[in-house]
């Protein structure tokens, strides 16, 4: 896994049961009006231990999560994307890193949904495990 963040940067995870759930939560409130933000998280974990059990879980006990400098990354993915596409991501991966893009999530934290890491690893694999492996 490489990305211009990681190690112990703090990853929010969600997974669709958990958007489901919570999705359903507010349609079927009664009187609701105008427009309202409710963060959904099912998980917080670091780079590195999301890498340490995605790679557990497939197979690959010694997968990493490995931070990139913003030049190289950009270098790889731009063989891939439009340039401000590009750009995008880099200041999504910044704002992961220096902690800016969870600023309003750390001020209104939610309780945490019912799909834990661990349970994902599992699903994934099941998946990973099906595809060609190249």
């Amino acid at each position: 896994i490489n990305n211009i963040y990681g190690g112990s940067d703090l990853h929010i995870l969600v997974h669709p049961r958990d958007i489901a759930e919570v999705a359903a939560e507010e349609l079927m409130k009664e009187g609701a009006k105008g427009r309202t933000v409710r963060w959904i998280a099912s998980d917080e974990r670091s780079c590195d231990e999301v890498a340490r059990v995605i790679g557990e879980a497939i197979g690959k006990p010694d997968l990493k999560w490995n931070t990139l400098p913003e030049d190289v990354f950009k270098g790889i993915i731009s063989k891939h994307m439009p340039p401000h596409n590009v750009e995008f991501l880099a200041a999504i991966g910044r704002s992961i890193h220096d902690g800016s893009m969870r600023q309003d999530y750390a001020n209104d934290k939610p309780q945490l949904g019912k799909v834990k890491l661990e349970e994902f690893a599992k699903e994934f694999a099941e998946q990973y495990n099906k595809a060609p492996q190249w």
